[in-house]
C-alpha cells in the first residue's frame, strides 16, 4: 500500500464507523424518510467537522425537446447532518447558478427541501415553502436560484432535490466527490446517447468505489416545431453509455498553507463535449483543437480592435513618449509603462471584456484583459509583433495542455517580440515592471494566441528562486553596550509584497513598523534605500543597540527570524505542497563578544538535508578571537512537492524552527 494510501485510510477511518450506521444504498432507495436511529452517531466526531453529508446522488441524461433537439436533465439529491449551529450559514441555505445566452437559459424545477429534528425520540419534519425559493441575476452568463431550508439547528438532518433542464446539450453537468464536509456516500450517473461524444476529465487522489459502465438502448421523443403536422413529432431510438462513479468515506477538503486551488485535488468528474455524431450526417468537431480555439479567440471584437494597428487615438498619447527608431527594448518599455500609467485594474481576473478600447481610453480604468489587450494595442500600433497570451491563475486552477478548454483560463497577458525571444508583460500591477509576471501566474501551462495556432509555454514555479540576504553586525560601544546593523535584501516577490505596503502605508509607517523586526534591542533608526526604485528588490536597514548589565546573557543571535512558526502543522496531507517559488535564504552574523563576557554556551552547527538532493538547511557558529560568527542558509531546491514527501518537509522546516530558537548564552569573567 502506498504511503497516500495509508493516510487515506487513516483520514477516513471515522467515516468507516459511520457508514454502519447509515447504509448507502437505503440511503438511496428511501429518500425522504427519516427514522430516529438515523440521528445516532456511534463514533467521536472531529468538532472541526460541522457536518457530514451522509448521501448525496446525482443524475443527468438527455431527452428530446420540443425545438427538434435535446435538453439535458441534471437531478441532485443531498442529505446532510448538522453537528453543530458553524455549519447551518454553510449548508442550510443553497445556491445553484443557471447558465444562459441572448436566446435560451437552464431553467431549475421541482425543488423539494425538509428539515428533520428529533424531539423527546420523535422525528419532526419541516417542509420548506415556495416562498423560501428566489432567483436573481448574477451576471450576463448566469442566474442564480437560492433556497433556504427552514427549522435548521444543531443536530438537524437536511434534505433537498432539484432539477435543472438546460438546453445546452454541451454543458454536462460536473461532480464533485468530496467538498468541505466528509461524505459517506457520493454517486453520480450519467446516461449518454450515441449521439454524444463526451471526454471525462477524471480529478483527485481518492479511488473510486465504484465504476461501472453498461451499454442500453432509449427511445427519443422529438417535436419539430417547423415540420407539418403529420411529421410534427417523431422518435429517434439509441444505443447509450450509462456510467456509474461512486466514491465512499471521501475526507473533507480543505485549504493548508501553499495550496495554489483545491480546484487541482478535489476528487470529481468533468465533461467537454468532443463530437456529434448524427446519423446520415457528417461528424461535427465541438471542442475542436487548438488551432480553432485561436481562431475563435481572435475573432472577438475587442481581440480584433486591439490587433490592428490603425487605432488612432493613441496617436497623441503615443507621440508623446518619445519613442526612438531602433530602439526597440526601450520603445517597449515606455508603452508599457504608458499603458501602466494611464489604466488602472478594476477587476484583477477574466478573459472577457465589457468596454471597448476607445471606452477605455476615456474610462481609464477596466478589467485584466481589457487592460492588458490596451497594451497589446499600443505595441500594435508601433508595428510591434504581439499576440495576446492565455493563462490561468493559481488560484483558479491547472488548464489542460491538450484540451482547448477555453472557461479554464481567466487571465490575459500579452508576449511582445523583444530581440529574438518574446517577453511576455502584464500591465495591471505596478509593482511588477516590463517583462514581468506576479507569481500568481506561474501556474504551468499557458498558449501565447497566433493568428491562427496557439503556441503552448510553462510558467512553472519551480523556476523562480527567491533569493534572500540579512547581514547584521554588532559591535561594543565605548559605553560597554552591543550596537548593532541589520541589512534586509528581500527577493524579487517578497519586495513586490513590501513595495506594495509602501504604496498603501507610506514609508514613514512602513520604517515605524520595522522596529518590531530585531527582537530584544533597542531601535535607533530605520532606513530604506532611497537609490533605488519600485522594480528594485527593497532593502532597508536598522540600526539598534544591546544593554549588558546582567550576569549571564542569553542571547538569540536569529534577531530576524525568517520563520516565525513551522507552516506545516497537520501530521497527513493528502496533495501537493505548492509554494510559489524556491527558496534561497542567507543570514550572515558577525558580533563582538560583549565586553567583560564569555561564552558559556554555544549552539552546535548543523547540517540537513531534504530528500538528499531537494534542499538544504545549513547552521554554522563558531567562536574564535572574541568574535561570534555565524551563517545560516535555507535552500530548497524546488516549489511543488507530492504528498508523500510532506512529512519529510515538516520535519525540514521543524528543524529550521527549532535551531532558530536557540540561544547563546553569555556568562561574565570572572
Amino acid at each position: 500500500m502506498s504511503a497516500i494510501k495509508k493516510k487515506i485510510v487513516a483520514a477516513v477511518a471515522l467515516l468507516i464507523s459511520l457508514s454502519s450506521v447509515y447504509a448507502q444504498k437505503e440511503v438511496a432507495s428511501k429518500w425522504g424518510k427519516i427514522t430516529a436511529n438515523d440521528f445516532t452517531i456511534t463514533s467521536k466526531v472531529d468538532t472541526s467537522d460541522h457536518a457530514i453529508v451522509i448521501a448525496e446522488i446525482g443524475n443527468s441524461y438527455f431527452e428530446g425537446n420540443t425545438r427538434s433537439y435535446f435538453d439535458l436533465i441534471y437531478i441532485v439529491k443531498r442529505r446532510i447532518k448538522i453537528l453543530n449551529k458553524v455549519a447551518i450559514s454553510k449548508v442550510a441555505t443553497v445556491e445553484h447558478y443557471l447558465y444562459k445566452n441572448t436566446e435560451e437559459r437552464e431553467k431549475i424545477s421541482n425543488i423539494k427541501a425538509t428539515t428533520y429534528n428529533l424531539n423527546n425520540g420523535v422525528v419532526e419534519a419541516t417542509q420548506m415553502e415556495k416562498s423560501a425559493i428566489f432567483s436573481e441575476k448574477y451576471n450576463n452568463r448566469y442566474d442564480v436560484t437560492k433556497f433556504t431550508l427552514p427549522a435548521v439547528k444543531e443536530g438537524s438532518i437536511i434534505e433537498y432535490t432539484y432539477t435543472v433542464n438546460s438546453p445546452f446539450f454541451f454543458n454536462l453537468q460536473p461532480w464533485q466527490f468530496q467538498g468541505e464536509f466528509p461524505t459517506i456516500w457520493s454517486e453520480y450517473n450519467v446516461e449518454i446517447p450515441e449521439f454524444f461524444n463526451f471526454v471525462y476529465l477524471s480529478e483527485g487522489y481518492l479511488n473510486f468505489s465504484v465504476k461501472d459502465t453498461k451499454v442500453s438502448s432509449r427511445a427519443y421523443s422529438v417535436i419539430d416545431p417547423n415540420g407539418s403536422q403529420a411529421m410534427n413529432a417523431y422518435t429517434i431510438s439509441a444505443a447509450t453509455t450509462i456510467k456509474k462513479w461512486v466514491i465512499e468515506n471521501a475526507p473533507a477538503i480543505r485549504y493548508e498553507p501553499f495550496t495554489t486551488s483545491l480546484k487541482n485535488h478535489i476528487s470529481a468528474i468533468e465533461f467537454q463535449l468532443k463530437e456529434t455524431i448524427f446519423p446520415n450526417q457528417p461528424v461535427r468537431n465541438v471542442m475542436g483543437d487548438w488551432k480553432k480555439a485561436a481562431e475563435t479567440f481572435m475573432e472577438r471584437e475587442y481581440v480584433k480592435a486591439a490587433m490592428k494597428n490603425n487605432n488612432n487615438f493613441l496617436d497623441d498619447d503615443i507621440a508623446k513618449l518619445g519613442l526612438v527608431k531602433n530602439d526597440t527594448a526601450a520603445n517597449l518599455k515606455k508603452l508599457y509603462n504608458y499603458v501602466l500609467q494611464n489604466y488602472s485594474c478594476t477587476k484583477p481576473y477574466g478573459t472577457y471584456t465589457e468596454h471597448t478600447l476607445k471606452e477605455l481610453h476615456k474610462l481609464k480604468a477596466g478589467n485584466v484583459a481589457e487592460v492588458n489587450l490596451m497594451l497589446l494595442a499600443a505595441f500594435k500600433h508601433e508595428n510591434y509583433e504581439a499576440y495576446p497570451v492565455l493563462l490561468s491563475t493559481r488560484s483558479n486552477g491547472k488548464t489542460s495542455p491538450i484540451y482547448p478548454l477555453m472557461d479554464r483560463y481567466d487571465y490575459v497577458a500579452v508576449a511582445v517580440k523583444n530581440g529574438e525571444t518574446f517577453s511576455i508583460c502584464d500591465a495591471t500591477d505596478p509593482v511588477i515592471g516590463f517583462a514581468n509576471l506576479p507569481e500568481k501566474l506561474y501556474n504551468g501551462h499557458g498558449r501565447i494566441i497566433l493568428e491562427n495556432d496557439a503556441e503552448p509555454i510553462r510558467l512553472e514555479a519551480d523556476e523562480l528562486v527567491e533569493k534572500e540576504l540579512v547581514n547584521i553586525f554588532i559591535i561594543n560601544n565605548e559605553k560597554k553596550e552591543l550596537e548593532g546593523s541589520l541589512k534586509h535584501q528581500f527577493g524579487y516577490f517578497d519586495s513586490r509584497d513590501e513595495w506594495r505596503k509602501i504604496k498603501k502605508e507610506g514609508s514613514k509607517k512602513y520604517l515605524s513598523d520595522l522596529k518590531s523586526k530585531v527582537n530584544n534591542a533597542d531601535v535607533l533608526s530605520t532606513e530604506l534605500d532611497s537609490t533605488l526604485t519600485i522594480n528594485d528588490n527593497v532593502v532597508y536597514d536598522i540600526n539598534f543597540k544591546m544593554k549588558n548589565e546582567e550576569d549571564i546573557i542569553y542571547f538569540s543571535p536569529i534577531l530576524d527570524v525568517p520563520f516565525k512558526e513551522n507552516p506545516f502543522k497537520k501530521e497527513e496531507r493528502y496533495y501537493p505542497v505548492e509554494m510559489p517559488y524556491t527558496i534561497d535564504y542567507t543570514y550572515s552574523l558577525n558580533m563582538e563578544i560583549p565586553e567583560g563576557y564569555m561564552v558559556d554556551e554555544l549552539p552546535k552547527s548543523v547540517r540537513t538535508l531534504l530528500n538528499e538532493d531537494e534542499g538544504m538547511f545549513e547552521y554554522l557558529i563558531q567562536a574564535k578571537n572574541n568574535n561570534i560568527q555565524l551563517r545560516m542558509k535555507i535552500v530548497t531546491k524546488k516549489a511543488n512537492y507530492l504528498s508523500d514527501d510532506y512529512a519529510t518537509l515538516r520535519d525540514f522546516f521543524g528543524a529550521v524552527i527549532k535551531k532558530q530558537a536557540e540561544q547563546i548564552v553569555f556568562k561574565k569573567k570572572p
